[in-house]
């Protein structure tokens, strides 16, 4: 199964341990971003930059069957952006939240969104195999 890990770019290294977590558990995760960001020392305040990031994440996104974005903290304007995207093209999205839930938005009322209030990596592997056994039932 296909795993897009989305988070705050302040966040990256929460979305490196999700990524390593999932791929330990033999998902293949689709994003790139975090890797990228901590790899190089291109300016994500470059436009070409940002348009480079932008094309990836798109890319990455389209092969992903499932979104995993963490927005528990940091300030998570495109992950929300992501969140909206995979779900206005059906792909379901587990959304780990912080423990009260103060980040909440429209999104999140989604039938495809599954929320998960705990933010420990043994957690979000146990979530996402779930979901991603609710997908292949349903399918």
């Amino acid at each position: 199964m296909n795993i897009y890990v989305a988070a705050p770019i302040t966040q990256v290294h929460v979305a490196c341990l999700i990524a390593q977590a999932l791929t330990a558990d033999g998902f293949t995760v689709t994003s790139s971003w975090h890797s990228l960001v901590q790899s190089t020392d291109r300016s994500p305040l470059d436009p070409r930059v940002r348009q480079d990031v932008l094309a990836t994440n798109l890319s990455d996104l389209h092969r992903a069957a499932l979104v995993v974005a963490w927005t528990g903290a940091g300030i998570p304007k495109a992950t929300y952006s992501e969140i909206g995207w995979a779900l206005a093209r059906g792909k379901r999205v587990v959304w780990i939240q912080n423990s009260e839930g103060g980040e909440t938005n429209i999104f999140d009322a989604d039938p495809g969104v599954t929320i998960l209030r705990e933010t420990d990596t043994d957690a979000v592997v146990r979530t996402v195999r779930g979901v991603v056994g609710e997908m292949r039932a349903a399918a």
